[in-house]
């Protein structure tokens, strides 16, 4: 258990119209997870993935899309990793910590790489700039949660 329970699937639903935005408490932090991807081989489609907040399960993203959620202050771990497995492959995952201020919003980036059928497949947790942040929010659509 890496993130979370590994039978755990999310079922993710993006819409294209929807661009729904967080306000950060005065009690809990927000933290929005921003999905981009870069391919070279389109043939599987798109690459869902499940984010897991201190080994809890609280979202996914799918096809270039983003979700945000409410945290208490303090340290965090958060953990992405692709739901597709590979026949004898192992599953790409990433780990990022960060400490969360109450009042304060925090952007991350999961970029999910597919090159070629031999070549890298990894996905990447990373913190972003506000500025960063917003401007791929304007661009992806959000992933409800089913």
């Amino acid at each position: 258990m890496a993130c979370g329970p590994l039978k755990t699937r999310m079922k993710v639903h993006t819409e294209k119209d929807q661009h729904p935005f967080g306000t950060a408490s005065p009690d809990k932090a927000l933290v929005y997870v921003i999905q981009e991807q870069q391919m070279t081989v389109k043939v599987f489609g798109s690459f869902p993935t499940r984010v897991a907040l201190d080994r809890q399960w609280i979202g996914g993203n799918h096809s270039e899309s983003y979700f945000y959620f409410p945290v208490a202050a303090g340290e965090h771990q958060v953990c992405a990793e692709w739901e597709l497995e590979f026949h004898k492959h192992i599953l790409p995952v990433s780990f990022a910590k960060f400490t969360a201020e109450a009042g304060q919003t925090y952007f991350l980036r999961e970029r999910v790489t597919f090159v070629g059928l031999d070549g890298e497949r990894s996905i990447r947790l990373e913190p972003i700039s506000e500025n960063e942040g917003k401007s791929l929010l304007a661009r992806f659509p959000y992933s409800e949660q089913k």
